[in-house]
């Protein structure tokens, strides 16, 4: 709505000229009519009027137009404002994770959908209540002191669900400018699940390894030691770390783990061997096996490690051979698949006449007499069940074609 002078009744550069162009004119004017000497009325008035047009361009250039721009730059910061604002409002009620709005007291004075999902409360419920009501943990209110503090908190904590259940969530809060505080949740329940998982994980692998024989490490591309577990009895984790091969096994040792790893690191393909090496002074045989440890984009970054001592093992089958090949009695091993003889002693082949050749290319059941040959078949599945035959008889057939 409009004045009847054109101008709008609402403060504006336009009618703020008009009056201080018509306060100038009256003013002259009054002047002019009060001192004697001036002329007639109508001239004064005249000589009034012309002094108020000359000095209506310095009025516009020194009053209304500086005036004029601070009013559009001011509505231009308003509508800034407002489509700040807006797009926040927009943000904040969009996002995925959960956002609070609280006062100097630690009041909720807004809250965004998610964050209302995130506690099974309402909008209306939530503004009604205060941070210390949402926290899990008797502890965790002490971060809003933290924030109010040091202008900022960043930290894992626990929310109270309208259920009685509690949420886990990461929290990020921070001041605005008009003494309130705002924080963004994030729920990590996802998260803290595949923690346990993990971690529930490796304390059964570190059961399962800790009274074996297996150790487990992982080396970076120079080949330090950059995890170990369950290393050398003579050796601790610690000792091992940020060390190469070469500083804790004998150079000629160290040359051969080395060629083996950096074949590994070169080709990106893993690899099986046995290998001997001293470690403290003690020569140890290891069943090492090496695999590739490669990043997110499939680079290889280094290399995994784990080494079976397999030196008492080695020495049992040493003493296992060598007592197989003296002792005088027929001692044979059979595939439990087929049955057909793997390794047969000296003194088996003595006794019944045939070549290591030619027994080990048949069924074990063609040597057994016919009619021994169902109670045989018996007392092995008896000791494929695990129960033990302490003695058992049967007869075997020469080459010769006679049984013994």
């Amino acid at each position: 709505m409009t004045s009847a002078t054109g101008f709008s009744r609402g403060p504006s550069p336009a009618r703020f000229l008009f009056w201080t162009v018509f306060a100038i004119f009256a003013t002259e004017a009054a002047l002019m009519l009060a001192v004697p000497g001036l002329g007639p009325p109508g001239a004064a008035l005249m000589d009034a009027g012309a002094l108020s047009l000359l000095l209506l361009p310095v009025l516009y250039l020194a009053v209304y137009r500086p005036l004029r721009l601070q009013m559009n730059a001011a509505k231009r910061r308003e509508e800034e404002l407002r489509e700040s604002e807006a797009k926040y409002r927009a943000y904040v009620s969009q996002a995925p994770d959960g956002v609070f709005v609280a006062d100097s007291h630690g009041r909720y004075v807004d809250a965004n959908d998610a964050a209302c999902r995130m506690t099974g409360y309402s909008r209306e419920q939530l503004l009604g209540m205060s941070i210390p009501q949402l926290a899990a943990d008797p502890e965790d209110p002490r971060a809003f002191a933290t924030l109010r503090e040091s202008g900022r908190f960043s930290g894992e904590l626990r929310l109270r669900r309208r259920d009685g259940s509690s949420v886990p969530v990461a929290l990020d809060a921070v001041p605005l400018s008009d003494h309130r505080y705002m924080a963004f949740c994030k729920d990590i329940t996802e998260r803290k699940r595949a923690e346990e998982a993990l971690r529930l994980s490796e304390e059964r692998f570190r059961i399962s390894l800790k009274s074996s024989s297996i150790t487990v490490s992982t080396q970076d591309q120079d080949l330090r030691y950059t995890w170990v577990y369950n290393p050398h009895p003579e050796l601790s984790a610690g000792s091992v770390l940020g060390k190469t091969d070469a500083d804790l096994v004998p150079p000629e040792d160290a040359a051969v783990l080395t060629t083996m790893k950096r074949r590994v690191l070169e080709t990106g393909v893993g690899t099986r061997q046995t290998v001997r090496f001293t470690v403290e002074g003690q020569s140890r045989l290891y069943d090492l096996t090496l695999e590739p440890m490669r990043d997110y984009s499939g680079a290889v970054v280094g290399i995994t490690g784990a080494a079976t001592d397999i030196t008492e093992r080695d020495e049992a089958e040493v003493q296992l051979a060598s007592f197989f090949s003296v002792v005088p009695d027929l001692l044979c091993v059979t595939s439990p698949k087929d049955g057909r003889l793997t390794k047969v002693n000296p003194a088996c082949l003595t006794i019944l006449g045939y070549s290591e050749e030619e027994m080990c290319s048949r069924p074990f059941a063609e040597f057994i007499h016919p009619d021994d040959r169902e109670a045989t078949a018996e007392t092995v599945a008896r000791q494929l069940a695990g129960d033990p035959v302490a003695y058992f008889e049967n007869r075997y057939r020469h080459k010769d074609g006679s049984y013994r």
